[in-house]
């Protein structure tokens, strides 16, 4: 993720300020309708462009966004005055765990060969919630090429139960 550090720091700040105003979920909706409107192709180009003065930037994204409050207005303001747009997609991701730690929520990413009925789904929310204490939100993936089996990320963590990781294992003790 480019910008990481970065984008924490801002991240924090922001989770500062929308815990003081009690509206993480506005925050988030937002900075994910930014970053959409910042990665489209025209306007990176054009933020990029220095022809254009930071004033008629920030003009151009109001108008494209015009229920930015002022709050976030400094922050995109902030951003292109330093050149920092392409951190927004850190710092949304940033917000987002920070907001999911603060409600006790942990993102799962599980991947499987198949896609898995609602029941086994719950099945697997409820024992990684046994092992990390915590309620599980599984965004599920499906990658035939694992044979069998789950690959389960959560944040830095990698639990690979796969039939293809366990034979890729058998594959280097053999060797």
């Amino acid at each position: 993720m480019q910008g990481g550090t970065v984008g924490r720091r801002y991240a924090r700040a922001i989770l500062d300020v929308a815990a003081r105003e009690g509206d993480y979920d506005r925050w988030l909706q937002d900075l994910r309708a930014l970053e959409e409107a910042l990665a489209e192709p025209e306007m990176e180009a054009f933020l990029n462009n220095p022809n254009f003065t930071p004033a008629s930037k920030l003009q151009v994204i109001a108008q494209l966004l015009p229920g930015m409050s002022e709050l976030e207005g400094n922050l995109v303001k902030l951003l292109i005055h330093r050149r920092r747009t392409e951190v927004l997609a850190a710092i949304r991701a940033e917000l987002e765990r920070l907001v999911d730690e603060r409600r006790g929520l942990l993102r799962a990413e599980v991947t499987t060969a198949i896609d898995l009925d609602p029941v086994r789904a719950a099945r697997v929310a409820s024992r990684l919630a046994d092992i990390t204490g915590k309620q599980i939100v599984l965004e599920q993936r499906v990658d035939p090429s694992i044979l069998g089996g789950i690959i389960v990320r959560m944040g830095d963590r990698l639990l690979d139960g796969s039939l293809a990781g366990r034979l890729q294992a058998l594959r280097q003790r053999l060797q």
